[in-house]
């Protein structure tokens, strides 16, 4: 019998069956068989309710987030990029400098733009008259910098296992804020690290979507939003196209130095 069936069987002994017993025998008769019931709960059933508890710690560790540090201003990524790399890691071919990585990710940003001019084409064409106050876009860039640039970055960190140390700082000069780390993650999760960022992105599109036309500030802010959220991350969208296109499923990747590395599982057993 299966883990399941066995915690059913709990219920319905403990629950079920002593309610029809109330109903026909009086609440004597329902002690007596409470005590019988708790007198051949084998040890089997025992195990079981352990087991569950055993799942619900790993669950509670593996929610545990990573290290995460302040690095301030990062003059080379490399510094905080340095950790056990496996003899047989592979390099994929990516971009040699942020600067050429961003120039060749550009094709990444016309579906973001495409969202960006159609939603606000939509919702103005239908209001009949303009539903931005544009003071208040400009708003909404101030806040996407100085509040979402910090949380993109920290949504790329809480991804990373417990055991990984992630350095989140600022490169003043590409004007840009980094996570950096160098720990071996599986192809899924760096996808997920990745991407999860977009969220400070679609969260204002669906607000600036379903709000009244007639609240321009409201709409003025979620566009600048909408606009740093959904076209800040396209180096993101490179990396995980360039992950998917270079790489095998069952993978783990990690960063070391200023490149990106695939590793075999096996190779860290």
């Amino acid at each position: 019998m299966g883990e399941a069936a066995r915690a059913n069987s709990l219920v319905l002994k403990f629950i079920f069956i002593p309610l029809i017993v109330v109903r026909k025998r009086g609440i004597i008769a329902v002690i007596q068989r409470f005590f019988l019931l708790l007198r051949t709960i084998s040890s089997e059933q025992v195990i079981y309710m352990t087991y569950y508890k055993s799942r619900y710690k790993i669950f509670r560790r593996d929610l545990k987030m990573p290290k995460i540090k302040w690095a301030g201003v990062v003059q080379n990524t490399a510094d905080y990029q340095s950790g056990i790399l496996p003899a047989t890691a592979i390099k994929l071919e990516m971009p040699d400098t942020m600067g050429e990585m961003m120039l060749k990710a550009i094709p990444f940003l016309i579906p973001s733009v495409v969202i960006i001019v159609f939603s606000v084409f939509f919702k103005t064409l239908s209001a009949g008259q303009p539903v931005i106050a544009p003071i208040y876009v400009i708003l909404g860039f101030l806040l996407s910098f100085f509040v979402g640039l910090p949380v993109h970055e920290l949504l790329h960190a809480i991804v990373y296992p417990k055991a990984a140390t992630v350095y989140i700082g600022i490169m003043p000069k590409q004007f840009t804020a980094v996570a950096l780390a160098s720990y071996p993650i599986s192809r899924n999760r760096f996808a997920l690290m990745s991407l999860l960022p977009i969220v400070l992105g679609i969260i204002p599109l669906i607000i600036f979507l379903i709000s009244p036309e007639t609240n321009r500030a409201l709409n003025g802010v979620m566009f600048g939003l909408m606009i740093m959220g959904l076209t800040s991350p396209y180096p993101d969208y490179f990396n995980v196209y360039q992950v998917l296109k270079q790489t095998k499923k069952g993978c783990l990747l990690q960063f070391e130095k200023d490149d990106l590395y695939a590793i075999s599982a096996s190779d860290l057993k």
